[in-house]
């Protein structure tokens, strides 16, 4: 358990103490009358005569009927559940059976590539209306202070699964049961792999290759980590599509791969070199594009006319420690003159990421020029279709996030300590324009030893960046929720429609 939880606890636990002490003091002691201005009742002679309630007694009254238990209803959970928005890689499979109204049996098959991990049937217990714990298994039970290992909290068709309990599991080598999970169908994130990496044409010539190489070569594609296709040149003057094949747990399936324009395909697996060439008895050298110190190469599917482009990265120096990279972009066609280029000092870092930044469709990327301690230097590219190239948009100190299912685009660069800002921008005339500013104060400790925790929204008002926002917070447990909601970009203050509650 953190710190922040066992604060937490104590509180709460001081606070419970405080109400029962005020409880006990207003309560009245035990046995005392209450006082009464009822008469006594006359006496009259009857046969039978009723019973009448002493002056300090109150009649009892009727007791009231329990109202009667309702079983909490809960969706059947039995059948297999397969982890989804993963890699296929990570597929996993739970099996649920054994229902009643308390609890569940559940077992795992999990795998991350040709490492595998297995749960035996354990018992889950329900908590709550959509949450069930697995409290102990395997190597022993966790200490009464510690969070239970396994968490499954359903919503609908979804399933998620949430543990850091490694050890006390049995799994290792990267094999682990977290995630989302659904009845239907899983949903890969390197789905049609195979048909991004190659052509028909190029899968029919790795027959040429052996049947057995193949096979290993598609499921290397399939379900490794392919990179993305590259044309090529090579020394001979013949040109070419080079593609590399990653695969975590076994090399067998790690390969080199070039295609040439007339019909030739080379593959290494080291050590052993294979092609259906009689004449080559190594890989052909390629001169450009490079990926090395100085060097940087990928592909961008912009989406438009020009469909995937080539993106080369060049650094040069200048002076002992002064260097200009040129950025140059190309036809996947027509590598002999590049359709654009674009200077600028710094260096190749060999780090970007595609995004569609202005949410209009076509693919643009984000490259990373300069890695900081604390904030990274990175520009933004975007797509222009009707020019046929990337537009210098923007270039940012921190984090650049960009939100394509919200469409919102906002960084984050970190201060001194826990300190940070948050801007949000928005498009304007396909202008990028700073809409917002969410500022994360450094924390300040008072003089009673409390530390003041406090974030401030800005936004331009009349040509002004002025504050319409203030929160602080003086208890660990706040300030905790307050900085995880800047970090992960949960504050309702993210949304530039949102100008507080009304």
């Amino acid at each position: 358990m953190d710190g922040l939880t066992k604060k937490r606890e104590a509180g709460i636990s001081f606070l419970l103490a405080g109400f029962l002490l005020l409880s006990a003091c207003a309560a009245p002691a035990a046995g005392t009358p209450e006082p009464t201005s009822v008469p006594m009742p006359e006496v009259t002679a009857t046969p039978a005569p009723e019973p009448t309630p002493s002056p300090t007694t109150t009649p009892e009254a009727e007791p009231t009927p329990a109202p009667p238990t309702v079983a909490m209803e809960r969706p059947d959970l039995t059948g297999e559940w397969h982890r989804t928005n993963c890699h296929s890689g990570h597929q996993a499979t739970l099996t649920i059976a054994g229902q009643t109204e308390d609890s569940f049996l559940v077992e795992a098959d999990c795998w991350y590539y040709t490492h595998s991990g297995v749960w035996e049937p354990t018992p889950a217990r329900f908590i709550g209306e959509n949450v069930a714990l697995v409290e102990e298994y395997g190597y022993g039970l966790w200490e009464e202070e510690e969070e239970p290992p396994v968490k499954f909290v359903w919503e609908g068709d979804t399933l998620t699964v949430e543990t850091e309990a490694w050890y006390q599991l049995g799994f290792g080598f990267n094999v682990d049961i977290n995630g989302t999970y659904t009845r239907e169908k899983p949903t890969y994130t390197n789905a049609g792999a195979l048909e991004r990496c190659l052509t028909l044409e190029q899968q029919m010539l790795l027959r040429e290759l052996g049947e057995g190489l193949q096979w290993a070569i598609l499921h290397g594609i399939n379900d490794g980590c392919p990179s993305d296709p590259l044309p090529c040149l090579l020394s001979d003057g013949r040109q070419g599509t080079q593609l590399e094949i990653y695969f975590p747990t076994l090399s067998y399936y790690n390969w080199s791969l070039i295609f040439t324009e007339d019909g030739k395909v080379y593959g290494q697996n080291n050590p052993n070199f294979y092609t259906n060439d009689p004449s080559a008895a190594e890989m052909p050298e390629v001169v450009w594009p490079l990926r090395d110190d100085t060097h940087d190469c990928f592909t961008v599917p912009t989406g438009g006319r020009l469909g995937t482009v080539l993106v080369t990265v060049e650094m040069e120096k200048d002076g002992e420690d002064e260097y200009t990279s040129i950025l140059s972009v190309w036809e996947a066609s027509n590598l002999t003159e590049p359709i654009q280029t674009i200077e600028r000092e710094g260096v190749t870092t060999r780090s970007h990421k595609l995004v569609d930044a202005n949410f209009d469709g076509y693919i643009d990327f984000c490259y990373t020029w300069l890695f900081g301690v604390k904030n990274d230097n990175s520009g933004l590219y975007v797509w222009n279709e009707e020019q046929g190239q990337f537009m210098p948009e923007k270039e940012f100190l921190g984090d650049l996030v960009i939100d394509e299912e919200e469409k919102r685009i906002y960084n984050y660069s970190n201060g001194a300590g826990s300190s940070g800002t948050a801007e949000i921008f928005r498009w304007e005339d396909m202008q990028l324009v700073l809409a917002r500013e969410i500022k994360l104060l450094y924390p300040e400790t008072l003089e009673d030893g409390t530390i003041k925790q406090e974030s401030v929204v800005e936004d331009p008002i009349n040509g002004e960046w002025r504050e319409v926002y203030r929160e602080i917070c003086y208890t660990p447990d706040e300030a905790a929720v307050l900085m995880n909601a800047f970090y992960d970009g949960t504050l309702p203050w993210y949304d530039l429609s949102y100008h507080g509650e009304p």
